[in-house]
């Protein structure tokens, strides 16, 4: 689907797997380790679990971006969203999420934003505040994506979500996406 002139969002499909290294490098690049699972389990889910779906952002038919995403029955968890540095401050980003949340027929979108404690993390949290999410859980813990890791403290948040069902979206998110009960 086309989001502006020369912008594209794919789903990835087989096609699309000579762009997995770029996808990579965003992931690697714009991802701490205790924010991100290991590339190989990444690719995993890719190929076996079908609520893991993975949009491909593309200018000019070369990807700069991509959107990892978790499809539930009442809702969607965005778990990775990255865009190229080369491309940041563009708008791109901007454009793309606001036409993914404002969908006809869309679901709730729930996400992790870091807590605002550097200029790039509050910059992070107010871009999605200017788009009309709302923090759902200050106190939110990230279960570990690494064996001997600790919980990571994040923002819970959501647009569409309803607030009075954030313990739901959590435990959902936290069971399937994390393997944590």
């Amino acid at each position: 689907m086309k989001l502006v002139d020369n912008i594209e969002i794919l789903p990835y499909d087989i096609a699309y797997e000579q762009e997995l290294d770029m996808v990579k490098r965003l992931y690697e690049g714009s991802f701490p380790l205790e924010e991100r699972r290991d590339w190989k389990k990444f690719l995993h889910l890719l190929d076996t679990e079908p609520r893991f779906r993975l949009l491909l952002i593309q200018k000019n038919s070369l990807t700069i971006g991509f959107l990892s995403s978790w499809h539930f029955e009442t809702f969607i968890y965005g778990e990775h969203f990255a865009i190229a540095p080369q491309e940041r401050g563009s708008g791109i980003g901007r454009k793309l999420i606001a036409y993914l949340w404002n969908l006809p027929r869309r679901e709730p979108w729930v996400f992790e934003v870091e807590h605002p404690n550097t200029d790039i993390a509050t910059r992070r949290l107010n871009f999605y505040l200017s788009l009309g999410a709302e923090v759902l859980d200050k106190e939110y813990l990230q279960p570990p994506y690494h064996e001997g890791q600790d919980t990571f403290p994040l923002y819970f948040m959501g647009t569409g979500a309803d607030p009075s069902q954030t313990k739901f979206y959590i435990d959902n998110v936290r069971r399937v996406v994390y393997g944590k009960a």
